[in-house]
């Protein structure tokens, strides 16, 4: 887990560049540092992962 927190808020690049629009928001990453989910919650959170485990 990562969790960041930047002072310029909405107006931060990187908020823009992954499209966050509310917090909190989640992201999953593979082991190639690509986004490959981005906001599950619950169930549907634990089931990409444990997909992405398999």
């Amino acid at each position: 887990m990562v969790s960041c927190i930047k002072p310029k808020g909405w107006k931060e690049p990187a908020a823009a560049l992954h499209n966050v629009r509310a917090i909190p928001q989640n992201v999953l990453i593979d082991g190639q540092g690509d986004i490959v989910a981005s906001n599950l919650r619950g169930e549907a959170l634990i089931n990409k992962i444990q997909e992405l485990l398999k």
